[in-house]
C-alpha cells in the first residue's frame, strides 16, 4: 500500500509529493508533478518523478533496504 508522506501546496495547486511503499506497489502518476519523491521501503530506492518524460519514475539514490 502506497503511503502518501508529504504533500506541499502552492496556490491551492497540488505540486510536491513524498510517498513511500514497497517495489511491487504501482507508483502513482495521476496529480503527481515533477520532482515527487517515492522511497521503495523494502529495497531502500529512491525514485523521482518527471512529468515531462511521458510521466516515468527515475531511481535516484539506493539508501540499502531489509
Amino acid at each position: 500500500m502506497v503511503r502518501e508522506i508529504v504533500k506541499k501546496l502552492q496556490n491551492d495547486d497540488i505540486n510536491y509529493y513524498e510517498f513511500a511503499g514497497v517495489s511491487t506497489d504501482d507508483k502513482p502518476k495521476k496529480g503527481v508533478c515533477t520532482g515527487s519523491l517515492f522511497l521503495e521501503v523494502n529495497t531502500g530506492d529512491v525514485y523521482a518523478y518527471n512529468e515531462a518524460s511521458s510521466g516515468t519514475w527515475t531511481k535516484i539514490a539506493s539508501l540499502g533496504g531489509s
